[in-house]
């Protein structure tokens, strides 16, 4: 891979996470769209800022398919089908941070919901329309820890607590799951290509539609990173960033201002509209004369990006439910230079948060990596020493 391409990814992993981020501590403190009173160039600036994070989960999604697909298919098609390496690399990469991270959120929904409901925050979001918030009580059981530990939120539970966030990483965990699968049908034979098929059959009919629809965007990615291999297309860097914020704009409108209604045809065009102008900014970045600057920076911050992810929003609701039980923190007021001041710090303490816990959970994603080869290793070798016991 191009060292522009692996750092503009860089960019791209930490700035989505960035705008989640930002979009969930505004939703907490900004008054809504439609009770906005001041409707200055300012302010629309301001909403349009925060109503990015869709978007970054659909950049997520691109990412994804570009890293995972791509270099997976590529290598695949090179040496054969390694479907134990995959398994690891998966499972090391997700469940490391995603274990601590459903154990720190219930225990930090748990506490809030003990302690700092007392304005409802926790219990009756009816009266806080807050994007991805959702009664907290009604979704935090060990069912419900289970089911997202499995990875069946949006299957068969709810995304656990407050953490709404984690509907995507059910998605983007299946997307694994099925691409491996066709690629095990199409790349084996025999016995382990009826086994693929049939699993795919399955998943087929547990896994809800909007789930294969929304792996286009996934796939799209995939396609992404042959086509910048392939070095066919190279639309210039400012060209495609043009593109790019033009898309972000128009969808952006075309929601605020309810130009269209929320169907899920809708919902996904819109989405696979700015996922492909992402992929052509992707494969901008690509041209021999582009450099990304501040390297280091963009490989640090998205080092702990997916930790963000999933960290963020127990903990963001719980310094709300604090701030707003002790100190009268007010929720949901009107644009002004105070709100942007309370939601840059809202955000820096959760940074600060989630970037401790990304030293707990996904700095060591490597060698539990390398500690499950061993393992796997070490079962295989005793499996074939060993052998059948003798009657």
């Amino acid at each position: 891979m191009k060292s522009s391409v692996s750092i503009f990814l860089d960019f791209s992993r930490w700035s989505a996470a960035f705008l989640v981020v930002l979009g969930h501590a505004a939703h907490f403190l900004a008054a809504g769209f439609d009770r906005e009173q001041d409707m200055s160039i300012a302010v629309g600036v301001a909403y349009f800022a925060i109503s990015l994070g869709h978007a970054a989960v659909m950049v997520f999604f691109v990412i994804s398919g570009y890293l995972v697909g791509g270099i997976t298919c590529n290598r695949w098609m090179k040496s054969g089908p390694d479907v134990i390496e995959y398994a690891i690399s998966r499972f090391s990469r997700i469940y490391t941070v995603l274990v601590p991270a459903l154990i720190v959120g219930y225990a930090l929904d748990a506490a809030g919901m003990h302690w700092l409901d007392g304005h409802g925050l926790y219990s009756n979001v009816g009266a806080y329309p807050i994007g991805s918030l959702d009664a907290v009580e009604v979704r935090l059981s060990p069912l419900v820890f289970i089911g997202n530990l499995l990875m069946m939120q949006t299957v068969h539970v709810t995304s656990l607590g407050s953490n709404g966030p984690l509907w995507s990483l059910a998605y983007e965990w299946w997307y694994y799951v099925v691409f491996c699968l066709a690629l095990m049908g199409a790349l084996y034979r025999g016995r382990a290509r009826i086994a693929a098929v049939v699993l795919l059959g399955a998943l087929a009919i547990i896994l809800p539609s909007a789930m294969f629809l929304w792996m286009v965007i996934w796939l799209l990615g995939t396609a992404t990173f042959f086509l910048c291999k392939s070095g066919r297309l190279r639309p210039h860097p400012a060209l495609a960033a043009a593109i790019f914020l033009a898309t972000l704009v128009s969808t952006y409108q075309l929601e605020a201002l309810q130009v269209i209604d929320h169907t899920r045809t809708t919902s996904f065009l819109l989405d696979l509209a700015v996922a492909a102008s992402y992929c052509l900014l992707l494969l901008s970045v690509a041209r021999d004369d582009f450099r990304f600057p501040m390297e280091r920076f963009h490989r640090w911050a998205a080092g702990f990006s997916y930790s963000m992810y999933l960290f963020h929003f127990p903990a963001m609701l719980l310094l709300v439910a604090l701030g707003n039980e002790y100190a009268g923190l007010p929720l949901l007021t009107p644009f002004s230079p105070t709100v942007w001041l309370r939601v840059g710090l809202l955000v820096a303490m959760v940074y600060v948060l989630g970037y401790g816990f990304s030293m707990l959970t996904e700095r060591y994603t490597d060698e539990i990596r390398r500690s499950l080869r061993k393992g796997v290793r070490s079962f295989a070798i005793s499996r074939v020493q060993g052998g059948p016991e003798p009657d």
